[in-house]
């Protein structure tokens, strides 16, 4: 479902994703992991006792588990791991589990950034705040002022679309993770409580700092002849002079939604033009049948891997361009997906299944299914 985050400075932002009256989870659960809400109804449409579907019971059985999964694994990871990039559960050091280093991102609090979202989802706004703080204190004034090396594609999935993500949520007047003051309300006026009775720790809005100096250190990747970034861009230098100018369909492509956001929250438009000129750049390199490859030159604009398909190092390519269009209603972008839908399912769709075919040829060349392919029934 399509819907608006009415944010307290007025914006809306058009996000995905269903409404939740904030059920986190039962009282008296954990401090670390549970809810502070009430409990959510199973989504419309999703079957009942007596109807088609599984039951009722049975999602509510199943949506326990997991949230019971998430306790567990982020209490961990607070009390034996953070700040480290990621928990590592069986190497043991003096009784604790190890912390270890996500080397694709290479920066610290990576999980706890990356967790926010998932905390306000599930209504727990006392621990949501707790975390948001956490946050705010770790990277501090300098903010990502580190001289490592990250992936672009995965510091912006990961960090920045987290921040961004619990930025939003942290505003919603609806989500009460944060009390907050009616709109026109002086500031001694009334306040609405949030999810926990909480009244008095309102949200100093500390992620989108953070969050517009990550995308600012980024920036360099994507200056390049074809305005595809490069891969990987160190955070206080730049990009490396032996840096590798191969980048992958979705890890070039994959930028939009995030860096477009970005834009909207700072009325900054670089962010966003510099994400969507390398998704539009990706499509206009697409061969003769509407295919385009897996790996290109981000210099020259030639396939370094002329393989067409939806799997591995291409998927996400083709979501973002159309939850681009989904979230900020950019027609053209939805314009170029129908293309490359159509060339898809003319060259490598055989019965249910889609396969890796040749650029140029549009023939079978791996006829191997990867679990990467799975999001390609939800997209449609």
């Amino acid at each position: 479902a399509r819907r608006k985050i009415e944010t307290s400075s007025g914006k809306s932002v058009g996000v995905g994703g269903g409404e939740s009256d904030g059920g986190g989870g039962s009282e008296g659960g954990s401090s670390e992991g549970g809810g502070d809400g009430g409990e959510p109804e199973p989504p419309r449409g999703a079957g009942s006792e007596a109807g088609e579907g599984m039951a009722v019971s049975r999602r509510r059985e199943i949506r326990e588990s997991v949230r019971e999964a998430f306790i567990r694994s982020y209490d961990k990871y607070i009390s034996e791991a953070f700040p480290a990039a990621e928990l590592r559960p069986l190497p043991m050091r003096d009784g604790r589990c190890e912390g270890g280093e996500f080397v694709l991102v290479n920066i610290t609090g990576v999980t706890l950034v990356d967790t926010l979202d998932t905390l306000a989802l599930m209504g727990n706004a006392s621990e949501f705040r707790r975390a948001v703080a956490m946050v705010s204190e770790h990277y501090g004034e300098a903010g990502f002022d580190f001289d490592v090396t990250v992936s672009v594609f995965e510091a912006t999935i990961r960090i920045l679309g987290g921040l961004l993500s619990a930025h939003l949520l942290a505003e919603s007047p609806n989500r009460r993770l944060y009390p907050h003051r009616p709109n026109g309300a002086v500031a001694d006026g009334p306040v609405v409580k949030a999810l926990d009775g909480n009244d008095d720790e309102f949200y100093d809005g500390s992620l989108l700092p953070l969050a517009r100096d990550l995308a600012e250190r980024m920036m360099p990747a994507f200056d390049t002849p074809t305005g595809m970034p490069y891969g990987s861009v160190n955070l206080r230098r730049g990009v490396s002079a032996n840096e590798t100018t191969v980048a992958s369909l979705a890890g070039a492509g994959s930028l939009s939604l995030e860096f477009m956001l970005m834009s909207e929250l700072s009325d900054d438009p670089s962010y966003g033009c510099a994400a969507r000129k390398a998704l539009v750049a990706l499509y206009e390199h697409r061969a003769e049948n509407g295919l385009v490859g897996k790996h290109i030159d981000i210099e020259s604009g030639d396939w370094v891997e002329a393989t067409a398909g939806i799997g591995s190092t291409a998927d996400s390519f083709y979501e973002y361009m159309a939850k681009t269009h989904l979230v900020f209603g950019d027609n053209e972008l939805w314009s170029m997906f129908s293309e490359l839908v159509s060339s898809i399912d003319a060259h490598t769709k055989f019965g249910p299944w889609y396969v890796d075919v040749d650029l140029g040829s549009g023939l079978c060349s791996r006829p191997v299914f990867d679990s990467l392919q799975g999001f390609w029934p939800g997209l449609m």
